[in-house]
């Protein structure tokens, strides 16, 4: 629709004519819209509920209730969001007010100064207002799921949380967490690459292009964040159960010594058998949970892969753009 209303304006106003340039970024501004929409359904539904159902042991415990409920209210119509919503449109609009010092023109009323112009600098504006909206909304919900998982990695947190060190998806179990996080730096990663196509111009390579792509790069340290607190959840965990296991080690440890030093051997003999068995079970035990322990530091190759493809999807629509003919 938003397309359809594009090009009935490339048709009645000479400033936006139907060229390369015209076409793609109406058909990019078009299909991000409903993508950013789509997007942001998904993220609010989706996503919480994960939190709620998958991390936690209980959901009326104190502390996950504290946690989930500054979740729900610093993703909605917090100081914070309203923080990151002027701070981007001051970062675009300034942007704009220089390149219009420059001599650049933003407004088609002012090339053209007629009714048709008029409603498309309306439309083009609220459209432009509408995306960048959405595109704030996105970073702030990137932001507070990154503070989430950095929070609940917290040992104080190592009671509440629901994991199963033994899982092979390497994250305690919790692959749909992990899933769903990389689904949101998918979604943030295809909205940037539309926002760069939606900021082609004849002009040249435009100032919103490198803000774009820096947002990018700080759109990695916080996925790159969220993943690290997943490992660091499952490392809790096993130092928890590390913790238990030397404990019971040195309980039973005393005990032999207490059985041994009574000096009755052939009387006890059975119960020191026992004793040592238990001690080279905790102590596997022990050895097989420290090997766990140092594979979860280490990086994850196919993560690695898959942001490296994610960074490369934008720098190729860049080099397309230049390549396409548009001068730098």
């Amino acid at each position: 629709m938003i397309f359809v209303v594009f090009l009935l304006f490339m048709i009645k106003v000479n400033f936006f004519p139907p060229d390369r340039y015209s076409m793609v970024t109406s058909l990019s501004v078009s299909i991000l819209v409903g993508f950013q929409l789509s997007g942001l359904c998904y993220m609010y539904t989706q996503i919480p509920a994960l939190f709620k159902n998958l991390l936690f042991c209980s959901q009326h415990d104190k502390n996950a209730e504290m946690l989930l409920s500054r979740f729900q209210r610093q993703i909605g119509l917090s100081r914070g969001y309203f923080l990151v919503v002027l701070i981007l449109f001051i970062v675009f609009i300034g942007g704009s007010f220089f390149e219009y010092i420059g001599g650049r023109p933003l407004f088609a009323f002012s090339m053209e100064p007629t009714l048709w112009s008029a409603l498309f600098d309306i439309f083009n504006q609220t459209i432009g207002t509408l995306i960048l909206f959405l595109f704030a909304t996105m970073v702030w919900f990137m932001v507070n799921v990154a503070f989430v998982l950095d929070e609940v990695s917290k040992p104080e947190y190592r009671e509440n949380v629901i994991v199963d060190i033994l899982c092979v998806d390497r994250v305690g179990g919790l692959k749909r967490l992990k899933s769903s996080i990389l689904k949101l730096h998918a979604i943030y990663t295809i909205t940037i690459t539309l926002l760069i196509l939606s900021y082609i111009s004849p002009f040249g390579v435009t100032y919103e292009i490198f803000v774009l792509a820096l947002l990018l790069f700080i759109s990695l340290f916080f996925i790159m964040r969220s993943i690290g607190a997943l490992r660091k959840i499952v490392r809790n965990c096993m130092e928890q159960q590390v913790d238990n296991i030397n404990n019971k080690y040195h309980e039973l440890s005393g005990k032999l010594l207490d059985v041994i030093s009574k000096g009755d051997l052939v009387r006890d003999g059975y119960e020191v058998m026992a004793v040592k068995l238990s001690m080279d079970t905790l102590y596997a035990e022990r050895e097989r949970l420290v090997h766990l322990y140092s594979g979860s530091r280490t990086v994850d190759a196919g993560l690695l892969i898959q942001f490296i493809g994610s960074v490369v999807i934008p720098i190729v629509t860049f080099i397309v753009k230049v390549i396409s003919g548009v001068p730098t």
